[in-house]
């Protein structure tokens, strides 16, 4: 029992020491440079980061990515690449 708790002490550790130990890739965009700021954030991120789920945050704004801030930065995404 004692050796499963420090195991599991072990594990949130880590993880708050590392959080690119992370289970998504969090993807922190500005409204007004959003391409360059999410290119920017992910050429520095490795392979194994990339193939994780998404969740993105818009910088200055509160909002937990349940799907449809992940939904709105792709939405704008496109209308920006395309105007």
């Amino acid at each position: 029992m004692a050796q499963q708790r420090a195991s599991a002490l072990r594990g949130v550790s880590l993880g708050l020491l590392f959080p690119s130990s992370s289970p998504f890739l969090v993807l922190r965009v500005q409204r007004d440079n959003l391409i360059r700021s999410a290119l920017t954030q992910l050429s520095s991120e490795d392979a194994v980061n990339l193939k994780k789920p998404l969740k993105v945050v818009f910088e200055g704004e509160e909002g937990i990515d349940e799907g449809g801030v992940a939904k709105e930065f792709f939405q704008l995404l496109i209308k920006e690449m395309f105007d």
